[in-house]
């Protein structure tokens, strides 16, 4: 299993526009900032596989989002997770607008029908999710409340946003911690400890810790990604690149090779 990243939309020869993430303002010409969004994210999305509590082993992702003779998938990422510093989890969701979460693979939206994911959220308590029932007030009101835990209260969250989709959620109350080296790249309105305040941070205050949320993806979206890389490939003159002692012959063999690859996203999982 593989996943292209890239904070750029194009990603291949150039990386064309840069991707946009609630509340970040960086700079996406210096490695120094938009890899350090894409080390986050990796950090994020791998911890459902290395926690010692948890069952799930890489074996069991690659066999979910693999099946049917796929191997790329797409990485997403939400940094930070845009909670606001006196709302819960339950109101988060319910007032959420726009998408969840961002690509960070080139070419490739993902989309919310037939997809396979696998998502992991940091740094939202337990503490956070709802009130307490006497203290609720429209909170019980809403569908979301009978859910006691961030994992089933997302997942929930998920299969009513989306047709067919099969999402695993793994959550971790611990936040992602962003103190220096990490950039300083988010903006006035999220606080010391990665949450979003109505005023500004004091200019002396560094951000130390974030909510974020992360995830692997695999729906027929990725065709076109498979498809672009291929035409991208294809403008290549591979006879200037001597030195890597490619052939022709073995040049066109990996371009239908990704065709073959991009076939296996045709149809989309029965799920």
């Amino acid at each position: 299993m593989f996943s292209p990243l890239c904070t750029g939309k194009d990603g291949w020869r150039q990386p064309g526009e840069p991707r946009k993430f609630y509340h970040t303002n960086y700079n996406h010409k210096l490695p120094y900032h938009s890899s350090a969004i894409l080390a986050s994210a990796l950090q994020t999305v791998t911890m459902k596989y290395r926690l010692k509590s948890n069952s799930f082993s890489l074996m069991n992702i690659c066999a979910d989002l693999t099946s049917n003779g796929r191997k790329l998938v797409a990485t997403s990422v939400c940094h930070p997770f845009s909670l606001n510093c006196d709302s819960d989890f339950i109101d988060c969701l319910d007032k959420w607008e726009g998408p969840l979460y961002q690509s960070i693979t080139p070419r490739c939206t993902i989309g919310t029908e037939r997809v396979m994911q696998h998502l992991t959220i940091l740094g939202i308590p337990e503490s956070r999710l709802k009130k307490a029932a006497n203290k609720a007030g429209q909170q019980r009101d809403m569908p979301a409340y009978k859910y006691n835990t961030v994992k089933d209260m997302l997942e929930y969250y998920l299969a009513c946003t989306t047709y067919a989709t099969a999402s695993n959620v793994t959550s971790i109350e611990k936040p992602l911690q962003v103190n220096a080296p990490y950039p300083e790249i988010f903006d006035q309105y999220i606080g010391q400890d990665g949450n979003v305040y109505a005023s500004s941070r004091y200019d002396d205050t560094k951000v130390q810790s974030i909510p974020i949320m992360a995830g692997f993806h695999s729906g027929s979206e990725i065709g076109g990604l498979l498809e672009s890389l291929h035409t991208e490939a294809r403008k290549l003159k591979i006879a200037r690149f001597h030195q890597f002692t490619i052939d022709k012959d073995e040049y066109e063999e990996c371009l239908n090779d990704i065709l073959t690859l991009k076939e296996e996203y045709e149809d989309s999982y029965l799920i």
